[in-house]
Protein backbone atom coordinates (compact mmCIF):
# COMPACT_ATOMS: atom_id res chain seq x y z
CA UNK A 1 0.00 0.00 0.00
CA UNK A 2 0.91 3.58 -0.79
CA UNK A 3 0.12 6.94 0.17
CA UNK A 4 -1.15 9.35 -2.58
CA UNK A 5 0.80 12.72 -2.58
CA UNK A 6 -2.53 14.96 -3.01
CA UNK A 7 -5.37 13.75 -0.98
CA UNK A 8 -2.81 11.30 1.37
CA UNK A 9 -5.23 7.90 0.83
CA UNK A 10 -4.41 4.60 0.56
CA UNK A 11 -4.00 3.14 -2.26
CA UNK A 12 -2.74 -0.31 -3.90
CA UNK A 13 -0.35 0.52 -7.09
CA UNK A 14 -1.52 -0.84 -10.03
CA UNK A 15 0.94 0.02 -12.61
CA UNK A 16 4.17 0.05 -10.72
CA UNK A 17 5.86 0.49 -7.29
CA UNK A 18 6.79 4.20 -8.50
CA UNK A 19 3.48 5.31 -9.16
CA UNK A 20 2.50 8.49 -6.33
CA UNK A 21 -1.31 9.51 -6.95
CA UNK A 22 -4.13 7.32 -6.50
CA UNK A 23 -5.62 8.75 -9.90
CA UNK A 24 -5.72 10.67 -13.11
CA UNK A 25 -7.76 13.43 -11.28
CA UNK A 26 -5.52 13.56 -8.15
CA UNK A 27 -1.85 14.05 -10.37
CA UNK A 28 -3.58 16.85 -12.24
CA UNK A 29 -5.20 18.69 -9.64
CA UNK A 30 -1.49 18.17 -7.91
CA UNK A 31 0.13 19.66 -11.05
CA UNK A 32 -1.80 22.92 -10.78
CA UNK A 33 -1.63 23.10 -7.30
CA UNK A 34 2.25 23.19 -8.06
CA UNK A 35 2.42 25.30 -10.75
CA UNK A 36 3.39 29.38 -11.78
CA UNK A 37 1.02 31.94 -12.74
CA UNK A 38 1.59 33.73 -15.84
CA UNK A 39 0.19 35.84 -17.96
CA UNK A 40 -0.93 35.52 -21.70
CA UNK A 41 0.14 38.16 -23.78
CA UNK A 42 -2.74 38.01 -25.95
CA UNK A 43 -5.90 37.45 -23.73
CA UNK A 44 -3.80 39.56 -20.86
CA UNK A 45 -5.53 36.68 -18.61
CA UNK A 46 -3.64 35.22 -15.86
CA UNK A 47 -3.41 31.40 -15.57
CA UNK A 48 -1.47 28.77 -14.25
CA UNK A 49 1.20 25.80 -15.71
CA UNK A 50 3.25 23.24 -13.98
CA UNK A 51 5.97 23.84 -16.63
CA UNK A 52 9.34 25.16 -14.58
CA UNK A 53 11.95 24.86 -16.62
CA UNK A 54 10.46 26.40 -20.19
CA UNK A 55 8.47 29.50 -19.45
CA UNK A 56 4.67 29.37 -21.20
CA UNK A 57 3.63 31.91 -22.85
CA UNK A 58 0.29 31.55 -23.80
CA UNK A 59 -3.11 30.51 -22.09
CA UNK A 60 -4.29 28.00 -24.66
CA UNK A 61 -3.18 27.26 -28.48
CA UNK A 62 -6.11 29.44 -29.95
CA UNK A 63 -4.06 32.51 -28.24
CA UNK A 64 -0.71 31.03 -29.67
CA UNK A 65 -2.63 31.11 -33.32
CA UNK A 66 -4.09 34.69 -32.89
CA UNK A 67 -0.84 36.11 -32.12
CA UNK A 68 1.40 34.28 -35.02
CA UNK A 69 -1.44 35.97 -37.38
CA UNK A 70 0.02 39.62 -38.61
CA UNK A 71 -2.08 42.44 -38.94
CA UNK A 72 -3.14 43.12 -42.66
CA UNK A 73 -1.86 46.60 -44.05
CA UNK A 74 -5.02 49.12 -44.96
CA UNK A 75 -4.52 50.99 -48.50
CA UNK A 76 -6.77 53.39 -49.94
CA UNK A 77 -8.03 52.95 -53.25
CA UNK A 78 -6.80 55.84 -55.75
CA UNK A 79 -9.66 55.35 -57.98
CA UNK A 80 -12.84 54.83 -55.21
CA UNK A 81 -10.85 55.97 -52.25
CA UNK A 82 -11.95 52.82 -50.26
CA UNK A 83 -10.29 50.96 -47.66
CA UNK A 84 -9.32 47.52 -48.34
CA UNK A 85 -6.78 44.76 -47.28
CA UNK A 86 -4.77 42.52 -49.54
CA UNK A 87 -4.64 39.08 -49.70
CA UNK A 88 -0.96 38.15 -48.28
CA UNK A 89 0.17 40.48 -45.90
CA UNK A 90 3.67 39.69 -46.39
CA UNK A 91 4.04 41.33 -49.86
CA UNK A 92 5.69 44.87 -48.85
CA UNK A 93 4.80 46.93 -52.23
CA UNK A 94 1.86 49.33 -51.63
CA UNK A 95 -1.17 48.52 -53.15
CA UNK A 96 -2.85 51.03 -54.93
CA UNK A 97 -6.27 49.83 -56.29
CA UNK A 98 -8.98 47.64 -54.70
CA UNK A 99 -9.74 45.61 -57.31
CA UNK A 100 -9.01 45.39 -61.39
CA UNK A 101 -11.80 46.92 -62.26
CA UNK A 102 -10.52 50.44 -60.53
CA UNK A 103 -6.92 49.59 -62.14
CA UNK A 104 -9.08 49.92 -65.43
CA UNK A 105 -11.27 52.52 -64.74
CA UNK A 106 -8.34 54.48 -63.78
CA UNK A 107 -6.62 54.02 -66.66
CA UNK A 108 -9.21 55.13 -68.61
CA UNK A 109 -9.00 58.17 -66.51
CA UNK A 110 -5.67 58.79 -66.70
CA UNK A 111 -4.72 57.93 -70.57
CA UNK A 112 -3.60 60.57 -72.74
CA UNK A 113 -3.84 60.74 -76.55
CA UNK A 114 -0.98 59.70 -78.97
CA UNK A 115 -0.37 58.57 -82.54
CA UNK A 116 0.74 55.59 -83.99
CA UNK A 117 3.71 55.50 -86.29
CA UNK A 118 2.44 53.19 -88.56
CA UNK A 119 -0.99 53.45 -89.15
CA UNK A 120 -0.99 57.50 -88.24
CA UNK A 121 -4.06 57.32 -86.03
CA UNK A 122 -5.26 58.53 -82.42
CA UNK A 123 -5.16 56.22 -79.52
CA UNK A 124 -5.41 56.42 -75.74
CA UNK A 125 -2.69 54.93 -73.83
CA UNK A 126 -1.35 55.05 -70.11
CA UNK A 127 2.43 54.59 -70.91
CA UNK A 128 4.55 57.67 -70.81
CA UNK A 129 6.15 57.35 -74.48
CA UNK A 130 4.17 54.48 -76.74
CA UNK A 131 4.93 54.31 -80.38
CA UNK A 132 2.02 51.59 -81.60
CA UNK A 133 -1.74 51.42 -81.56
CA UNK A 134 -1.35 47.84 -81.63
CA UNK A 135 0.81 44.60 -81.60
CA UNK A 136 -0.19 43.99 -85.56
CA UNK A 137 1.08 47.41 -86.11
CA UNK A 138 4.42 46.96 -84.22
CA UNK A 139 4.95 43.71 -86.83
CA UNK A 140 3.75 45.50 -89.81
CA UNK A 141 6.66 48.31 -89.10
CA UNK A 142 9.26 46.21 -87.80
CA UNK A 143 8.77 44.27 -91.57
CA UNK A 144 8.77 40.69 -92.47
CA UNK A 145 12.47 38.51 -91.87
CA UNK A 146 14.23 37.64 -94.88
CA UNK A 147 12.92 34.08 -94.59
CA UNK A 148 9.02 35.38 -94.31
CA UNK A 149 10.47 36.94 -97.31
CA UNK A 150 11.63 33.82 -98.93
CA UNK A 151 8.13 32.18 -97.99
CA UNK A 152 5.94 34.78 -99.19
CA UNK A 153 7.56 34.96 -102.74
CA UNK A 154 7.32 31.39 -103.27
CA UNK A 155 3.48 31.50 -102.02
CA UNK A 156 3.49 34.27 -104.69
CA UNK A 157 4.76 32.28 -107.54
CA UNK A 158 2.41 29.81 -106.77
CA UNK A 159 -1.05 32.02 -106.81
CA UNK A 160 -1.77 31.74 -102.92
CA UNK A 161 -3.80 34.01 -100.84
CA UNK A 162 -2.10 34.78 -98.23
CA UNK A 163 -1.98 37.36 -95.38
CA UNK A 164 1.51 38.79 -93.10
CA UNK A 165 1.47 39.05 -89.81
CA UNK A 166 -1.93 37.58 -88.88
CA UNK A 167 -3.03 37.78 -84.75
CA UNK A 168 -5.06 35.34 -82.99
CA UNK A 169 -5.89 35.97 -79.77
CA UNK A 170 -3.06 38.17 -79.20
CA UNK A 171 -0.53 35.60 -80.61
CA UNK A 172 0.93 37.47 -83.87
CA UNK A 173 1.78 34.35 -86.55
CA UNK A 174 4.50 35.10 -89.35
CA UNK A 175 1.92 33.97 -92.27
CA UNK A 176 -1.92 32.94 -92.95
CA UNK A 177 -2.66 30.80 -95.79
CA UNK A 178 -6.14 30.91 -97.18
CA UNK A 179 -6.79 27.33 -98.59
CA UNK A 180 -9.74 25.97 -100.52
CA UNK A 181 -10.81 24.09 -97.40
CA UNK A 182 -8.90 25.34 -94.63
CA UNK A 183 -6.91 27.93 -92.97
CA UNK A 184 -3.29 27.41 -92.15
CA UNK A 185 -0.84 29.62 -90.35
CA UNK A 186 3.07 29.39 -91.44
CA UNK A 187 5.61 30.11 -88.61
CA UNK A 188 9.50 31.05 -90.32
CA UNK A 189 11.61 29.41 -87.30
CA UNK A 190 14.97 31.21 -87.46
CA UNK A 191 17.97 29.57 -85.97
CA UNK A 192 18.52 32.36 -83.17
CA UNK A 193 15.14 33.31 -82.21
CA UNK A 194 13.64 29.62 -81.73
CA UNK A 195 16.43 27.70 -80.08
CA UNK A 196 16.06 28.42 -76.83
CA UNK A 197 14.15 27.12 -73.89
CA UNK A 198 11.18 30.26 -73.10
CA UNK A 199 11.34 30.84 -77.35
CA UNK A 200 10.09 26.80 -77.53
CA UNK A 201 7.95 27.06 -74.50
CA UNK A 202 6.21 30.01 -76.29
CA UNK A 203 5.94 28.03 -79.74
CA UNK A 204 4.40 25.27 -77.70
CA UNK A 205 1.86 27.78 -76.13
CA UNK A 206 1.39 29.31 -79.95
CA UNK A 207 0.68 25.81 -81.49
CA UNK A 208 -2.38 24.95 -78.56
CA UNK A 209 -3.86 28.47 -79.36
CA UNK A 210 -4.01 27.47 -83.62
CA UNK A 211 -5.40 24.33 -82.39
CA UNK A 212 -8.35 25.32 -80.55
CA UNK A 213 -9.14 27.72 -82.62
CA UNK A 214 -9.23 25.57 -85.26
CA UNK A 215 -6.34 26.72 -87.95
CA UNK A 216 -3.87 24.00 -89.05
CA UNK A 217 -0.07 24.77 -87.98
CA UNK A 218 3.02 24.37 -90.31
CA UNK A 219 6.25 25.07 -89.10
CA UNK A 220 9.01 25.98 -91.25
CA UNK A 221 12.77 26.08 -90.14
CA UNK A 222 15.56 28.59 -91.51
CA UNK A 223 17.95 25.68 -92.72
CA UNK A 224 15.27 24.18 -94.64
CA UNK A 225 13.50 27.80 -96.44
CA UNK A 226 17.25 28.42 -97.20
CA UNK A 227 18.38 25.21 -98.41
CA UNK A 228 15.53 23.70 -99.79
CA UNK A 229 13.18 25.79 -101.56
CA UNK A 230 11.32 22.82 -103.04
CA UNK A 231 10.48 20.89 -99.99
CA UNK A 232 8.72 24.28 -98.78
CA UNK A 233 7.19 24.79 -102.00
CA UNK A 234 5.60 21.08 -102.08
CA UNK A 235 4.29 21.87 -98.12
CA UNK A 236 2.85 24.97 -98.89
CA UNK A 237 1.00 23.10 -102.12
CA UNK A 238 -0.48 21.07 -99.73
CA UNK A 239 -1.91 23.85 -98.04
CA UNK A 240 -3.73 24.97 -100.53
CA UNK A 241 -6.08 22.11 -100.92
Amino acid sequence: MMNCLHCNKEFQPTSSLNQKFCSAKCFHAFRLDTGHFYICPTCRKRFKSHWKIIPVRFCSRACRNKSLVKAKPVFTCQNCNKEFTIRFPGVTRKAKFCSRDCWREWCDKTAKKHICIYCKQSFKSGNSNPKFCSQKCYWLYRGPSSIEVTVMDILSSIGAKFESQFIVNSFVYDILIIGRAKLTLVECDGLYWHSSQEAKRRDAIKEKVARKNNYHLLRLSESEIRNDPESVRRKLLKCLD
